[in-house]
Order: structure tokens, then C-alpha cells, then sequence
């Protein structure tokens, strides 16, 4: 699975990692982002996309 962001493909964990350090994985909103709240993100959109793409298959 893959992206496109700035004219360039990008795999889904480069896009969650850049979505990660924007902030959207500061869950206290503390305006930091410690390495536990970075691995809780990517876990999470990683199991969501894994989901994703499980049902995607089994729709065909």
C-alpha cells in the first residue's frame, strides 16, 4: 500500500511517520511527541490499515 504526497509515492509507514511528527500523534497534546506516543500511533494505523486491506481483499 502506497501514497502519493508532493508528486512522489510514498509507503504507507513514510506517510503515518510524517503525519506522526505534524502532531497528530501527540495524544496529550503537549505539543511533544515522546517515543511512546510515536509507537502507539504507527501501531494503531498500522493495524487499521492491515484491516483495511484485509477487507478490501475479501470484498473481491
Amino acid at each position: 500500500m502506497g501514497v502519493t504526497f508532493n508528486n512522489k509515492a510514498h509507503g504507507a509507514l513514510s506517510w503515518y511517520f510524517a503525519k506522526a511528527l505534524a502532531g497528530e500523534a501527540d495524544a496529550d497534546n503537549n505539543k511533544r511527541l515522546s517515543r511512546l506516543e510515536l509507537e502507539e500511533y504507527l501501531k494503531s494505523q498500522s493495524t487499521w490499515q492491515s484491516k483495511l486491506a484485509t477487507n478490501n481483499i475479501h470484498q473481491d
